[in-house]
């Protein structure tokens, strides 16, 4: 009985020590497929092989041109989940087909996962109007953050993208108002403003040693976003805590330029 009992401790421990993890991971997972989604979609309906022109992570193949091939077959775009192939020459997904029953199980999971917190539906900037808040970089920030990686790839003072294209930011932010809330806003401004709400992926216990954080204060983070609407022009990034008193957690130290 007391190996039964010492074996159920060390399996509820280890449960508890991975889920918030797992969880990060599967609504990351999430995230990624929405951008794959909406280039694949604007592929099937435009024809234009530019949709598919991203890094692997944006799309659901990682060779872009293998993976337009693929969409192209006849045999292979008749599988595709109605979602996908709405509004796309030539397809006719079979009703009651397993893609159809497929696409249903999905739905299904996803209202489950929405019971758990993973709602994020957002991988759009959206424009903040005139009459939002304005926040921008200030001498007092109340946390702290870095990158350590866009695209992925080692971090530039400046950063250049096109409007439409997909982004990928990875990094840390320390957030005094995290363990209130661990949702947090990437802002973009410029002389417009956009907005894109994020939740902290995990802990960082590299940083915490390191910057003599708190452990509860200090989490990580992954975000995949596309650049549509957002119009050329030169940006700070900023990281916000969310809501109409808005408050500045810190200036990431990056410039992002989104050229035509």
């Amino acid at each position: 009985m007391a190996c039964v009992a010492a074996g159920m401790v060390l399996i509820t421990v280890v449960f508890i020590k991975r889920t918030p993890g797992d969880v990060a991971a599967m609504q990351q997972r999430y995230d990624f497929s929405l951008v794959q989604t909406y280039y694949t979609r604007n592929y099937l309906s435009s024809g234009n092989p530019g949709y598919l022109q991203h890094a692997p992570l944006a799309i659901p193949y990682p060779n872009a041109q293998r993976l337009q091939l693929f969409l192209d077959t006849p045999s292979i775009r008749e599988l595709l989940p109605p979602s996908l192939t709405a509004g796309a020459p030539g397809a006719s997904p079979r009703r009651g087909s397993f893609v159809t029953l497929s696409a249903s199980i999905q739905h299904m999971v996803q209202e489950r996962f929405a019971r758990f917190g993973i709602t994020t539906d957002h991988i759009f900037f959206a424009y903040l109007p005139s009459e939002t808040p304005v926040v921008t970089p200030t001498s007092q920030p109340i946390g702290a953050c870095a990158l350590d990686a866009v695209n992925p790839a080692p971090v530039d003072q400046a950063v250049h993208a096109k409007s439409g294209d997909s982004i990928q930011f990875d990094g840390w932010l320390i957030n005094p108002a995290t363990p209130v809330s661990p949702i947090f806003v990437m802002q973009l401004t410029g002389k417009d403003r956009y907005g894109l709400e994020i939740r902290a992926k995990g802990s960082r216990r590299d940083v915490v040693r390191a910057m003599h954080s708190s452990p509860s204060d200090t989490v990580g983070f992954t975000t995949l976003a596309v650049l549509a609407g957002v119009k050329p022009g030169k940006y700070a990034v900023l990281l916000t805590t969310p809501g109409v008193d808005a408050r500045e957690i810190c200036s990431l130290p990056i410039q992002l330029i989104v050229d035509q």
